[in-house]
């Protein structure tokens, strides 16, 4: 089972306030649709509550929320109590890979078991109250290339996998 993180971040690690991504980088989301087209997508109960209801679950995906909470509600989602339910849910899915797309406490929950991590990186500073997992020495730089989005945002598409040479 490949276990992916995808984030999207500022400099200084912030990757939401009050449920809400604090910047538009459409290129972003471009890049998240093509990576997570078809694929499992895991993610917390706050995560599915911040999108938008139209593309709540989201299309050509195999949606996975986690809630404590068993009677949560989440049309056209697997709900799963634990993140190592979710895992197991994820890993039936044939062909398919997992991506993880949030909340904070998931992506620092997976994150030393994970096998690639996609990041986008705002180049400017933001206020938050959700933080990115840090990215250890463990994980060796694949890609990374600059842009400028068309709204002006400077950002860089960064690629990441772990060193599975040393365990």
């Amino acid at each position: 089972m490949k276990i992916n993180l995808i984030l999207a971040k500022s400099i200084n690690g912030v990757i939401g306030k009050d449920n809400k991504i604090p910047w538009h980088l459409p290129e972003d989301m471009a890049r998240f649709k093509r990576l997570t087209d078809g694929q499992v997508v895991i993610m917390g109960r706050k995560t599915w509550e911040s999108l938008p209801e139209k593309f709540r679950p989201l299309p050509n995906r195999v949606n996975i929320v986690v809630s404590k909470n068993k009677d949560y509600k989440c049309p056209g989602a697997i709900l799963c109590q634990s993140i190592s339910n979710a895992l197991i849910m994820g890993s039936q899915a044939i062909d398919k890979e997992i991506w993880i797309i949030g909340g904070s406490t998931i992506y620092n929950h997976l994150e030393p078991i994970a096998d690639r991590m996609e990041v986008t990186v705002i180049d400017q500073v933001y206020e938050g109250d959700a933080y990115a997992p840090a990215i250890s020495s463990e994980w060796k730089t694949v890609s990374k290339r600059s842009y400028v989005s068309k709204n002006g945002l400077q950002y860089s598409f960064q690629s990441f996998t772990r060193d599975n040479s040393l365990t």
